[in-house]
């Protein structure tokens, strides 16, 4: 979704970011070593993201 990527460019770091794909796309070796490489609160964020994003781009589509 074009919505949830832009959240992800405009509020993650390029680890959070790239941890996000790799979570997206399934790949979770990928996903493991950008998860250990980054800080407990930038996981967190990239982890809130992927679960508050779609929502969010869904009520933006609305108009709600």
């Amino acid at each position: 979704c074009t919505c949830v990527a832009g959240k992800a460019t405009q509020e993650l770091s390029p680890d959070g970011f790239a941890l996000t794909l790799a979570t997206l796309q399934g790949d979770t070796k990928s996903a493991d070593e950008i998860r250990r490489s980054m800080t407990l609160p930038d996981v967190m964020k990239a982890s809130l993201l992927l679960v508050s994003a779609p929502g969010q781009c869904a009520l933006e589509t609305t108009g709600e």
